[in-house]
């Protein structure tokens, strides 16, 4: 599972390279670094998770702000130089509105199986960050983002607690298995 994860990664992460070589170059040539668009694309990040369940069109202004900026950052990365803190920090920055947005759900369905969804991606993220990024780690930023955009969008009575169940148990379920092959793989090399 986690090869076809990482090959998709890849292929989008190549496709943004090539559609935004341009505008990351007039970026590069206005001294702007990844790490700078990586700090603006956390803000957004956050911000989109405080506006989910608040305001749909925030959230979706804010949700898109955060996936450009994230675009652009990686793009820049390639162009000049990545470094190893500028690879956490994006995966961080990746992260945190994941974390928030689960958190967010078990507060105000009063929904336990959220948190417990929220614990698994943290500790997945944490024994990915602790094996220097050479382990099993399968993203969520973009699943949550659509998540919280579908159901919520405007012309819904109220937020869709089917489709936002399914998505936070999927989540846990994906850092569930994350967190086995973790394991698997650190036992293998002792």
């Amino acid at each position: 599972m986690e090869k076809f994860v990482w090959e998709m990664v890849v292929k989008f992460r190549n496709c943004r390279t090539q559609k935004l070589r341009s505008v990351a170059e007039y970026i590069i040539s206005k001294k702007i670094s990844a790490n700078n668009l990586t700090f603006l694309s956390l803000i957004c990040g956050i911000l989109a998770a405080y506006f989910f369940l608040l305001n749909w069109w925030l959230l979706a202004l804010f949700s898109l702000l955060h996936l450009l900026f994230d675009s652009l950052d990686g793009v820049i990365a390639r162009l000049t130089t990545e470094t190893a803190y500028g690879r956490y920090f994006d995966l961080a920055a990746d992260s945190l509105p994941v974390i928030l947005i689960l958190i967010k759900i078990g507060w105000y369905f009063k929904e336990i199986f959220s948190y417990l969804a929220a614990g698994l991606f943290t500790l997945s993220l944490l024994f990915f960050f602790l094996s220097k990024l050479n382990s099993v780690f399968i993203p969520l930023r973009t699943s949550a983002l659509l998540t919280a955009l579908i159901s919520t969008l405007p012309f819904l009575d109220a937020p869709s607690l089917p489709i936002i169940t399914v998505a936070y148990l999927a989540g846990g379920v994906c850092s569930l298995y994350a967190l086995a092959r973790q394991l698997q793989l650190a036992a293998s090399k002792k």
